[in-house]
């Protein structure tokens, strides 16, 4: 079984997807630029021998990904990657059967459409799906109270928090009302080890 947990930023995605592979008693698979398949950090040579690696593996997905994002050069080109990569680490976990994804492409996709308000969700029919999502949710003052502590979060990024997660929220809807898979939701207040306990009993494991 693959889970992928998906929600805004500061829903606490990356903390609780260890808790909750150890609860489901399969690994977990970190989703973070800059990490390895297995969690080891990676160097700057390393980061980009990963994104090379990932657009070989899927090219017609990063020329998808390129000319659907309505952004500047740049961001068009990190988001590809970062859909690309993303996708390689599903893949990852198809192959071993099962695992838990933090912020894998689901999660990326709804990010970068409420980032540039344009609908990235038509691109869910290039990626390789989990067998089930977990959509974690928040008090919108809580999360953004959660990024307050980032670092490289700005006060303009703190201030449009709000509208960005309900922009998030509805990219989802869209996203989960097109795709047959079965759909957790859990509101993730609270210590983080309860918040797992709820994902895996909601799962039933």
């Amino acid at each position: 079984m693959i889970v992928e947990l998906i929600g805004p930023g500061g829903v606490g995605k990356t903390t609780v997807e260890p808790l909750v592979a150890a609860r489901m008693g399969i690994r977990h698979l970190p989703g973070l630029k800059r990490h390895g398949f297995e969690g080891e950090p990676l160097g700057a040579a390393g980061v980009w021998w990963g994104r090379i690696a990932s657009v070989a593996r899927s090219p017609l997905l990063f020329y998808a990904c390129w000319r659907a994002h309505r952004g500047r050069p740049m961001e068009r080109l990190r988001f590809a990657f970062d859909i690309c990569r993303r996708e390689r680490i599903a893949r990852r976990a198809a192959a071993l059967g099962s695992g838990v994804v933090a912020s894998g492409s689901v999660h990326a996709l709804c990010a970068a459409s409420a980032n540039t308000q344009t609908d990235l969700t038509g691109l869910v029919s290039r990626i390789t799906l989990a067998d089930v999502y977990v959509r974690l949710t928040g008090d919108p003052e809580e999360l953004t109270g959660r990024l307050a502590g980032r670092q490289g979060i700005t006060a303009a990024e703190l201030a449009g928090h709000a509208e960005l997660q309900e922009r998030y929220l509805a990219f989802a809807d869209s996203i989960f009302e097109n795709i047959d898979r079965p759909v957790i939701a859990v509101v993730a207040t609270g210590p983080p080890e309860r918040v797992a306990d709820d994902i895996a009993t909601s799962i039933g494991r």
